[in-house]
């Protein structure tokens, strides 16, 4: 029982400096933690942003106002939005709103498709006057009627959208005209010629360019475009190469920095804790022998058939009370067992063959168990 007794007691000590440690490695993390988040870059205010999955791209010059609503990252003129159906969409005035199908940033290029799925009706009111915006590519188209039972000339594609249950109208360039009208499309009637910003010949798509913001060499070299400043439009790249020594460390850098002076601190302070721990679990059962009485009985109960002393020959031991002249007190008037002063009135009891001396409820607790003084391990009895 007496040493179920004592590995309790060493089972609550290292449980007190499992716990300290705990706390102290938690504090560390925490404050490293802290650290490396005053290094880190501050967050993006203009991330990238999609309509959905697998569509284009967004970020400055342009922006999608539902999801970067700062208005530092677009540059004028080139909001976007995305509608119902996840599209980003472009509002051209006059000519109205257009799908934007894929973003070139590197070359200021982006494609445009018809939200209906049917450009070549909007070509003939079709307007790109602002000068934001330059045009690929132009190209004359003639559009042709024909009868719903003649074939088309090989190489044509019929749009469906101008079509009905009579005829098919076909979009044919301009320069291929006369020879498509040949006999075998003799039946079907000239429409209409239009000047359409689009070199695909099934007229899906057009394409536009612009010149400012100048940020394509910028994007090209895997750099971000932005505002210089606060205020006005002139741009700057930035993420440039920077040389070895002047290049900012990395995450792992520092961590591995904060590791290398952190760990002997920490081992530091864990060992004080420890000390302080186990001086204030000490004075606590000390207070607690002093205070309660049953407690003391029940550990004399637990540990009194070890192989320490029994009680009369413990009581054999001479005993005196500090302050009355009996018996002379250790040279450091501290007790080697709680580690506590004594004071007056206190009971001290002395271990003959080595003349040591310890507070009365802290030495017999000891002599039940160990038939030895604590300081010297000198045999007693």
């Amino acid at each position: 029982m007496g040493s179920i007794f004592s590995s309790l007691q060493t089972s609550n000590q290292i449980i007190q400096k499992m716990i300290g440690g705990s706390v102290w490695i938690l504090f560390f993390f925490s404050s490293s933690s802290f650290i490396l988040h005053l290094g880190s870059p501050i967050p993006d205010t203009c991330p990238n942003a999609t309509c959905q999955p697998g569509g284009p791209v967004v970020h400055f010059p342009f922006r999608l106002r539902q999801l970067q609503p700062n208005e530092r990252c677009v540059y004028p003129g080139f909001d976007l939005l995305c509608d119902g159906l996840g599209r980003t969409i472009i509002n051209l005035p006059p000519s109205g709103e257009f799908i934007v199908a894929s973003i070139l940033y590197s070359e200021q290029f982006m494609l445009l498709r018809d939200p209906e799925n049917c450009l070549s009706k909007r070509l003939r009111s079709l307007s790109l006057l602002d000068p934001r915006w330059n045009v690929q590519a132009y190209k004359n188209f003639t559009f042709i009627k024909c009868p719903l039972d003649l074939p088309i000339f090989p190489g044509f594609t019929p749009i469906p959208c101008l079509s009905d249950r009579n005829h098919t109208v076909v979009a044919i360039p301009t320069e291929d005209c006369e020879r498509a009208m040949s006999t075998a499309m003799s039946g079907c009637v000239h429409n209409w010629t239009v000047l359409a910003p689009s070199k695909d010949d099934a007229l899906g798509s057009i394409g536009l360019t612009w010149s400012e913001p100048t940020c394509g060499e910028c994007h090209a070299h895997g750099m971000v475009c932005g505002f210089k400043l606060d205020t006005g439009l002139e741009t700057t790249c930035s993420g440039e190469s920077e040389p070895e020594e002047d290049r900012p460390k990395s995450t792992a850098a520092k961590l591995e920095a904060l590791i290398g002076i952190g760990l002997p601190w920490l081992m530091i302070i864990l060992c004080i804790f420890c000390c302080i721990s186990r001086k204030i679990w000490l004075q606590g059962q000390a207070q607690q022998n002093q205070t309660d009485p049953a407690s003391s009985a029940r550990q004399v109960e637990v540990v009194s058939v070890t192989r320490g002393m029994d009680t009369p020959t413990i009581e054999s031991c001479p005993k005196a009370q500090i302050g009355d002249g009996g018996l002379p007190l250790p040279g450091d008037g501290t007790c080697s067992i709680c580690l506590l002063d004594y004071k007056p009135e206190e009971t001290v009891r002395m271990i003959p063959e080595c003349n040591h001396y310890f507070h009365a409820q802290c030495i017999d607790p000891w002599l039940r168990r160990n038939a030895s003084c604590p300081l010297c391990r000198n045999h007693q009895g």
